[in-house]
């Protein structure tokens, strides 16, 4: 079993030859359509480069027997699961991609990330490192969570870079499972931030042992964090990696 992992950069949001180049690799009418409804050139370049990505990464870990001529990054078409929000590979896909059981993107500034899973559920999630300068690092933090504003004011040094790990940790969590954030109570789900060598949280839910891995991570000098959820004693593979790289895949 593995996970695979990119990061991709994009220092120029509202760049619209790179959006239109990009909008080229989206794939059927809903993807187009989707694309068209952003109002802002970024959100719409996030949209669309988490898409070229999650493609990219899907050809690149194709298996090595696999000749490249079978399949094309056009033939990842993606379809909504059945009981949920998570999208899935469709049924054609499935067939010409069957090492990809699982995948999931996330986007938050200037960077994109997209994961794969061989087996197993996958779920990712990256945020910029923010606190607004009129306030004070507890009294932002909650604004969000009184249950992690006790946490980090008895157990951390770092409160806004450690709020950020928590945050991405339960978010990468439920977009795993694929059961929505808004179907989840997120207070039932405990994080605590000391650190396994493989950067691994650790996480409980109502008490419990978390069935998935959570890999924590930095991102621009600590500028972003992100969390990656996966199956436990998974072997993680995380790469930078650039748009010309996707591009040429």
């Amino acid at each position: 079993m593995s996970v695979t992992a990119w990061a991709v950069r994009c220092n120029d949001l509202d760049d619209p030859d790179l959006l239109a180049q990009l909008k080229s690799r989206l794939v059927g009418e809903i993807e187009l359509q989707k694309v068209a409804c952003y109002r802002k050139t970024s959100d719409a370049m996030r949209f669309a480069l988490g898409r070229s990505a999650l493609r990219a990464l899907i050809m690149a870990t194709l298996p090595k027997q696999q000749t490249r001529p079978l399949a094309d990054w056009s033939d990842v078409t993606l379809d909504k699961e059945e009981n949920g929000p998570k999208p899935c590979l469709s049924s054609t896909a499935k067939l010409l991609f069957p090492h990809i059981n699982d995948f999931n993107i996330s986007h938050d500034g200037e960077w994109v990330l997209a994961t794969v899973a061989s087996d197993g559920c996958v779920g990712i999630d990256v945020a910029r490192v923010y606190c607004p300068e009129h306030m004070a690092d507890i009294e932002y933090i909650s604004e969000f969570s009184l249950q992690a504003m006790d946490y980090l004011q008895m157990h951390s040094q770092h409160r806004i870079m450690d709020f950020y790990r928590i945050w991405t940790a339960k978010e990468a969590y439920v977009k795993a499972t694929g059961a929505g954030i808004a179907s989840v109570d997120l207070r039932s789900i405990s994080v605590r931030l000391w650190m396994t060598q493989e950067n691994s949280l650790v996480m409980t839910i109502d008490g419990q042992p978390c069935d998935l891995e959570i890999t924590s991570g930095s991102l621009d000098n600590g500028g972003y964090v992100y969390a990656v959820a996966k199956p436990v004693s998974t072997e993680l593979s995380f790469s930078e990696v650039s748009i010309e790289h996707i591009q040429s895949l």
